[in-house]
């Protein structure tokens, strides 16, 4: 499961326009954004070490150390429990709260074309 998360991982920062070599380099590619003040508004409400333990679990769930599967012990239901919340809420940051502010926001601007009177000419 933990390959899945760090492949889905790399798909969101590929699609969010981060589309170097590897997901390291997409990391640092967004870390350097952050820094110059140029990134998605997401990436500022959203810590990038989540991102840097997604990916390192999803490689070392990949890449066992010469045969030695026993550190792999520690992938369990609750790791994948809190995985799977950490990337809930980092797909809300990305797409659903965005999505939420648009629809509320348009919301509020119907109700206001309905009630707002033009406005008197004056005299």
């Amino acid at each position: 499961m933990n390959t899945m998360y760090r492949a889905a991982l790399e798909q969101l920062l590929t699609e969010q326009g981060f589309t170097t070599n590897n997901c390291a380099n997409k990391i640092k590619d967004l870390e350097a954004q952050i820094a110059a003040g140029k990134s998605p508004l997401w990436a500022r409400d959203f810590d990038t070490q989540f991102l840097k333990v997604i990916k390192d679990l999803g490689n070392d769930s990949i890449h066992v150390n010469s045969g030695n599967t026993d550190d792999l012990a520690a992938i369990d239901t609750d790791l994948l429990a809190v995985m799977h919340t950490v990337f809930t809420a980092l797909l809300d940051e990305v797409y659903e709260r965005p999505a939420r502010k648009a629809q509320n926001l348009k919301a509020l601007q119907s109700k206001q074309s309905q009630t707002s009177k033009p406005a008197m000419p004056s005299p």
